[in-house]
């Protein structure tokens, strides 16, 4: 094993916070509800459950499932604009 003094050449170091190098998927682990009169976490849940429901990407099917563990149900979406 090499000592600190070995790796004082490296640039950048790269946390894997989604957990996609650990576990080969990006998964949410933590939702905080900032402003709380806004709306509920089971409402925030559901709006973006249902809004990423829509997308192929890899983050959006972590949120999508998360959502579902928790058993927030989808909501009705009456209009949605992709950007």
């Amino acid at each position: 094993m090499k000592n600190l003094c070995d790796y004082l050449q490296i640039n950048s170091i790269v946390f894997d916070k989604t957990g996609t190098i650990t576990h080969g998927i990006p998964r949410v682990t933590h939702v905080e509800l900032v402003d709380k009169s806004s709306c509920t976490m089971n409402q925030l849940l559901a709006v973006a459950g249902t809004a990423e429901s829509f997308s192929e990407h890899p983050i959006a099917s972590a949120i999508v499932h998360h959502a579902k563990q928790v058993g927030v149900a989808r909501t009705i979406v009456l209009h949605l604009r992709l950007l």
